[in-house]
């Protein structure tokens, strides 16, 4: 339940013009740097906000740096979109005014700023992504490893208390 980013992304400045090939931070990525690096929250009260485990969250913060890193240094821009989160509003963005308004109506024809027809829903860019990762998970220990597909989870144990794993789909 978070407001989605004031902006789309980022560009390089003084590089390549065009960018064919845009770094994607999902949303729950931006959460987690936005939570820990700029509220300069703990990683176990970002994780509580955003209702994921603590070493989940440090998976989705993990991945949001290895993005960033990427786009700096092969002079990539990146975009936010996409993702698994949940916002209580309906958001829109307006590619004109560039303004970002929420509502409580689902659908929405024009821009509450300008009039403009040329918006966005955010909320329907929520989807769950190629880049939306599965976990193994001990519930005996909280120990996670990422899921490899065709290996079911309770066919593994875990190294850490050697009980069976189970699948935790990712938040």
């Amino acid at each position: 339940m978070m407001d989605p980013p004031r902006v789309r992304g980022y560009r390089p400045f003084g590089g390549a013009d065009k960018d064919d090939n845009p770094v994607k931070l999902l949303y729950e990525e931006y959460e987690a740097l936005r939570l820990a690096d700029y509220k300069n929250l703990s990683q176990m009260e970002a994780a509580k906000i955003m209702d994921v485990s603590r070493p989940t969250f440090t998976r989705i913060y993990d991945r949001a740096l290895k993005k960033l890193a990427k786009a700096l240094n092969e002079s990539r821009s990146f975009i936010i979109e996409g993702g698994n989160v949940h916002f209580d509003d309906q958001w829109y963005r307006c590619f004109d005014c560039h303004s970002v308004f929420k509502t409580n109506r689902k659908e929405r024809k024009n821009c509450a700023i300008c009039d403009s027809d040329n918006i966005q829903h955010i909320n329907a860019t929520m989807e769950k992504t190629d880049e939306s990762v599965d976990f193994c998970i001990c519930e005996n220990c909280g120990y996670e490893l990422e899921h490899e597909k065709g290996t079911p989870c309770r066919d593994l144990v875990c190294p850490e208390c050697n009980n069976k794993m189970n699948k935790e789909i990712s938040k």
